[in-house]
C-alpha cells in the first residue's frame, strides 16, 4: 500500500485513464463501470489515510516530472473528449441534414 499522498496519486490516474479510455469496446463499455467504481473506491480509501508526517523522499522521477506528467494527462483528457464531442456533434448534424 502507498502512502495517501501517492495513493491518491495513483489512484486519480487510474481514474482518470479509466475514464478516457475504458470505453472503446462493446463489452468495455459496460464493463468499465465497475472499473471506475473500484477506482473511485481506491480513491476514497487513499484519501481516508492519515496525513503524512514528515519529510517524504521520492524514489523514481521527481515531483517535477510528477507534475508535468499530472498536467499532460489532464490537457490529454480534455483533448480526447473535445474529440469525441466534435465527433457526436458531427454524426448528429449528418444525420438531421440527410
Amino acid at each position: 500500500m502507498l502512502c495517501r499522498e501517492h495513493g491518491e496519486k495513483m489512484a486519480r490516474s487510474s481514474l482518470l485513464k479509466t475514464a478516457l479510455f475504458g470505453w472503446w469496446g462493446v463489452i468495455s463499455f459496460f464493463t468499465n463501470f465497475g472499473a471506475i467504481s473500484a477506482n473511485r473506491n481506491a480513491l476514497r480509501a487513499y484519501q481516508r489515510l492519515a496525513e503524512p508526517n514528515g519529510e517524504m523522499q521520492l524514489r523514481g522521477p521527481s515531483a517535477a516530472q510528477v507534475q508535468h506528467q499530472s498536467a499532460m494527462w489532464k490537457f490529454l483528457g480534455l483533448l480526447v473528449m473535445l474529440l469525441v464531442l466534435l465527433i457526436v456533434v458531427g454524426v448528429a448534424v449528418t444525420m438531421l441534414t440527410s
